[in-house]
């Protein structure tokens, strides 16, 4: 025999807008009674990628050595990254004063470059020939 369906009542949920400290809880009742749980659990980053209004892009993109980022002029990089296929950061630093990236040693494939600017971050694709 088994016991009765229960349809789960009065559900509420939020997704964070910023990174911080969560206290995440579930709560469930059966014939024994209520039981719940609780957990604390640490975001960052969140709210954060793609918000950057600025307009940037990487050239050329195929590359197979050198890749140009462009964008506005007054606006200071303040880190770049990076990113490969499996979710590696192969570089993490600043760019030349030419905003230019060396990319021959890199193995063929696609990446990914996060820009972190004005305390946002903005992530655009390309791909090593």
């Amino acid at each position: 025999m088994t016991g009765p369906i229960v349809a789960f009542k009065a559900q509420h949920h939020s997704y964070p807008s910023s990174g911080g400290s969560y206290n995440v809880s579930l709560a469930s009742y059966n014939d024994c009674g209520w039981d719940s749980t609780g957990v604390l659990i640490q975001i960052s980053g969140v709210g954060n990628d793609e918000t950057m209004q600025i307009e940037w892009s990487l050239l050329p993109n195929p590359s197979q050595d050198i890749i140009k980022l462009i964008g506005p002029r007054d606006v200071e990089i303040e880190n770049i990254e990076v990113i490969d296929a499996l979710g590696r950061i192969v570089f993490s630093g600043i760019l030349s004063s030419e905003k230019t990236l060396n990319i021959k040693t890199l193995a063929s494939g696609q990446y990914l470059m996060r820009i972190s600017a004005k305390g946002t971050r903005k992530t655009i694709s390309f791909i090593k020939n």
